[in-house]
């Protein structure tokens, strides 16, 4: 049950409070993508991933690797192919359309999650389907109010009028759409289950995370090394969209459990968020890196690796 309610909140691997710089949260206000940065640009992103499966004894091969290459338009993921080995034989191979924009650079469908906007370019809906897209997991709603964002989890399609509101999520943002709290009811009964609140520094870097409800305080830290992952998808979403698509799982967690959800424009220095040993290597001149690395031990013996290499322009 835990999984399917982060289930549209985590993605990629993927997560969520942006170190964001849009404006105010208001009725006006638009979300559609802007670079963080004017002169960089990154054409594709090759991604390995490596494992040596022992303790699976069904699968006959002594290693698997999947390498996934995946095109960057105007710093936005587009399209990807992705070719799986067992040893160096190919086992499979397929392209799939991961991320698709309208007109106006917004991002409508990523990873079996589908987005839909107003007339002001304000998100406020997302579905999260299943791999096949014949069934929604998920039907969340986004409501504006000054700097509060509501998200509501339904029984139904926001097109619907008679659906019902399962659970809901309260954010509070700062001047940068920041979250600085985070609620949540988790039966719509009025009642606050989960409040977590978060103080940002002056490059809205998140320092200081606290559960109201246990008391429990994390600290965080960063070291000079920009996130190139993280720029490219604060471009691909909008980084105050991110911001509410983190929402939820923000509110859910308790803090010290699980960091999938965070998300920063500088790498941790201590990588205190993730319990995967991560690497970074290659530094671009823009302080950008091009090679990321993360090793973790699945079990009692399975090796598991993935290399990223960005491609810069």
């Amino acid at each position: 049950m835990k999984l399917l309610r982060l289930s549209l909140f985590l993605f990629f691997i993927l997560h969520f409070i942006s170190c964001s710089n849009d404006d105010d949260v208001d009725e006006t206000q638009t979300t559609t993508p802007e670079n963080q940065v004017a002169d960089i640009k990154i054409s594709s992103v090759t991604k390995t991933k490596f494992s040596d499966p022992e303790s699976d004894e069904s699968f006959e091969y002594d290693t698997y690797r999947a390498i996934t290459k995946s095109e960057v338009i105007d710093n936005k993921f587009g399209s990807s192919t992705t070719t799986r080995y067992g040893d160096d034989v190919i086992l499979s191979e397929e392209t799939n359309v991961n991320f698709s924009y309208n007109e106006k650079g917004l991002l409508t469908s990523g990873n079996n999650q589908f987005y839909f906007y107003d007339d002001s370019d304000r998100l406020i809906a997302v579905e999260s389907r299943t791999n096949d897209n014949t069934a929604v997991l998920i039907y969340a709603r986004i409501k504006y109010d000054s700097n509060e964002i509501r998200i509501e989890i339904h029984n139904k399609s926001h097109l619907e009028s008679d659906s019902t509101i399962k659970r809901m999520s309260i954010l509070t943002l700062d001047e940068n759409n920041n979250i600085t709290k985070a609620l949540l009811d988790d039966r719509n009964d009025g009642t606050i289950d989960r409040s977590n609140t978060f103080i940002y520094d002056d490059n809205n870097n998140l320092v200081q995370a606290t559960n109201l409800i246990t008391g429990v305080v994390k600290n965080y830290e960063y070291s000079s090394v920009l996130d190139t992952e993280e720029f490219l998808l604060n471009n691909s979403f909008g980084k105050l969209n991110r911001t509410i698509l983190a929402g939820e799982a923000i509110s859910y967690i308790t803090i010290l459990s699980t960091s999938s959800q965070f998300h920063f424009e500088k790498v941790p220095r201590t990588n205190a968020l993730i319990s995967t040993e991560y690497t970074y290597s290659d530094i671009e001149e823009s302080g950008y890196y091009k090679v990321s690395r993360f090793d973790q031990m699945i079990n009692c013996c399975d090796e598991f690796h993935i290399t990223a290499e960005y491609f810069f322009d």
